[in-house]
């Protein structure tokens, strides 16, 4: 657990104990002999760096790594350096209590670096998972969009043979109306002349056959239209003739004429009038056919609209579901990118991590439980070396001695 603010304050607020002085300087000076002249002073030696003044900068570099405000950090580290530098037995209370605090401090910090890549594991784990579930919606969406084109284009076939049904039936429907139009015509010109040789018949023929004063007039309006419809020329020529003359004074020649031109317009008229009898049957048959191109163009026309809607209608579902597929594509693209956040922060925490604790924390624990070298031993007096003894004379020299004597 990380160190109690308040508690930090009020250790913080305790006064300094006052300096202890060392045993070196403790020790009273040596008075000179007196008389005796002062030794030579030998040349100063180069000190080394004491190692542990490095590991507890080194140390104090995990005050930073905390939370902590920064004049505490500030005061932490400049008291950690007497404390950690003194051994674990020499520490007075308030040292004791300062590497305590440290301590709790670094532990609480390396606590909370591993919670947090803990915290950011639990949130990969989470993320890989979402993106499972991301990318089985993206699948689903895929599929969801190929069977919406299926069915666009399957609507899309339809409309196309709707529309040709549509313009044939079009077709049929004018074509129809354009016969019906032309027969309509056609009975009417019929049924003109038909009256125009009535009229002819019962205005001049008629007078004249009854012999009416002016003859001359009836006969050239008579002969005008028969010429209009291609009568025989013989008659043209022999009317005017017969029709000259009063009845009674007519011959067997001129009556011939006459019965002849009164039966080919009756004939005429007959001809006329059966056509326009066959036209009614053509006109009402050339009518049906109108009514059922009609119908058969609505029906058509119906197709045609519902295929539509039904075109427009997939057409709007598969616009939907492309939409919802790029939704679904851009989600995993952002479960990705957070993933990848994710890794790098938890590559660096575990790199802060580590060396946080080869580092600081490391360097701390090394300082916080040493305990001062034991003593070294004193050397013992040097004993004077021992004396030789003499040798024992050889043998043979004894013997050659003893020989001599003799």
């Amino acid at each position: 657990t990380r160190l109690s603010q308040s508690r930090l304050l009020d250790l913080l607020a305790c006064a300094r104990p006052s300096a202890q002085p060392c045993d070196v300087c403790a020790m009273p000076a040596k008075r000179a002999s007196m008389g005796s002249k002062a030794a030579p002073k030998p040349p100063a030696k180069k000190q080394r760096a004491d190692p542990a003044l490095k590991q507890c900068a080194e140390a104090a570099k995990g005050l930073r790594e905390s939370d902590l405000p920064e004049d505490t950090i500030r005061m932490l580290s400049e008291m950690l350096s007497p404390a950690l530098t003194t051994y674990k037995e020499q520490r007075h209370t308030f040292q004791a209590r300062i590497v305590a605090m440290v301590g709790d401090t670094l532990a609480a910090t390396e606590a909370g670096m591993k919670e947090s890549g803990e915290e950011t594991s639990k949130f990969i784990a989470d993320g890989e998972e979402a993106k499972v579930s991301k990318l089985a919606e993206v699948l689903k969406a895929v599929e969801e969009v190929a069977a919406k084109q299926e069915a666009t284009e399957q609507e899309k076939r339809a409309l196309a043979t709707s529309a040709k049904a549509y313009k044939a039936a079009k077709e049929a429907m004018e074509d129809a109306r354009e016969a019906m139009k032309a027969h309509t015509q056609k009975l009417q010109g019929v049924s003109e002349k038909k009256d125009q040789l009535r009229v002819a018949d019962s205005a001049y023929l008629k007078p004249l056959m009854e012999g009416v004063e002016d003859k001359v007039t009836h006969i050239e309006a008579l002969c005008e239209v028969l010429k209009e419809f291609g009568f025989d020329v013989s008659i043209l020529v022999a009317l005017p003739n017969a029709f000259a003359k009063a009845p009674s004074e007519r011959g067997s020649f001129d009556l011939m004429v006459i019965t002849n031109l009164n039966e080919e317009i009756a004939k005429r008229i007959a001809s006329f009038e059966a056509t326009i009898r066959e036209g009614d049957a053509d006109a009402a048959k050339a009518q049906a056919a109108i009514a059922e191109a009609e119908t058969a163009f609505k029906v058509a026309q119906e197709k045609q609209l519902a295929s539509a809607d039904l075109f427009t209608e997939c057409r709007g579902a598969q616009d939907t579901a492309e939409a919802q597929a790029e939704e679904s594509r851009a989600a995993v693209k952002e479960v990705d990118r957070q993933l990848a956040q994710l890794i790098r922060e938890q590559a660096k925490g575990e790199k802060r991590l580590g060396a946080f604790c080869a580092g600081p924390l490391a360097a701390f624990l090394g300082l916080r439980d040493r305990e001062a070298p034991p003593p070294e031993p004193e050397e013992a007096p040097e004993e004077p070396p021992a004396a030789e003894e003499e040798a024992p004379p050889e043998a043979g020299a004894e013997d050659a001695a003893m020989e001599v004597a003799a």
